[in-house]
């Protein structure tokens, strides 16, 4: 190759140099764009990472309405019977909504069902002094004093389950029959035959369908019942498990 050739070739190849330069320098801002756009969508992402590990390891932190997932899902272990889970899982609920009472009421049962009775007896006393009169609450801890044969206790438990003057529910059958029960345990039958019939009346007009109730996505309960025996002793059982409507 000659001398003006090199040249030419020389200068041919500073000029395309050149103009990648200034493609090169053109491109400069989008790719930054770019970059910055994937820096600020790496810390978005780290910081929900953190967010997660916080209330991994933090209970009782969490997100709006997640104390009714926590109480859906303990409601369905103690149904299945894995009371320690449920008692863990209605506790994470009550650590998020300290005023939840069917929470209260649920791990009671959870309690109970294990036969901690004290602590049971503590979670109906807390739904009851969030709820004074709710009925769940009250017949169950009815059943804990009917089971300890204290049997005034249980009756002033059961009337709570019933004095509000409002229209009659299937939940009422129960509360009546378990009254009927501790009526005749002390002796009263007059009494124990009102009660018993005034459950029949009730059982009646609802077509004698105990379980239709509204339910809603806080409410679903899980409760205990008396059942006269052939020879009238307490016989605790579980009522068939309530439909349950998610939310």
């Amino acid at each position: 190759m000659n001398k003006a050739a090199s040249l030419g070739a020389t200068a041919w190849w500073r000029k395309k140099s050149l103009l990648h330069g200034r493609i090169a320098t053109m491109r400069s801002p989008l790719s930054e764009g770019v970059a910055m756009r994937r820096s600020v969508l790496r810390k978005w992402l780290a910081g929900i990472a953190m967010s997660l590990l916080f209330l991994g390891t933090c209970p009782g932190m969490g997100f709006a309405g997640d104390e009714v997932l926590f109480f859906q899902q303990g409601t369905r272990l103690l149904k299945q019977g894995d009371l320690d889970q449920a008692e863990a899982v209605l506790t994470e609920a009550i650590h998020l909504a300290p005023d939840y009472v069917e929470a209260y009421n649920n791990r009671g049962l959870a309690y109970f069902e294990q036969k901690k009775y004290p602590q049971a007896q503590d979670d109906f006393l807390a739904a009851i002094n969030l709820s004074p009169f709710d009925k769940q609450a009250n017949n169950n801890l009815g059943i804990l004093f009917c089971g300890r044969q204290d049997y005034d206790r249980a009756l002033l438990h059961f009337h709570r389950a019933i004095a509000k003057r409002e229209a009659p529910t299937p939940y009422d059958i129960t509360v009546y029959r378990n009254l009927a029960f501790v009526y005749m345990k002390k002796g009263m039958k007059q009494e124990a035959a009102g009660a018993y019939e005034k459950a029949r009346s009730i059982q009646d007009w609802f077509s004698g369908d105990m379980d239709v109730r509204p339910y809603g996505e806080r409410t679903a309960d899980y409760s205990l019942t008396l059942e006269f025996g052939r020879e009238q002793v307490p016989k605790m059982h579980k009522m068939r498990p309530p439909r349950y409507e998610d939310p």
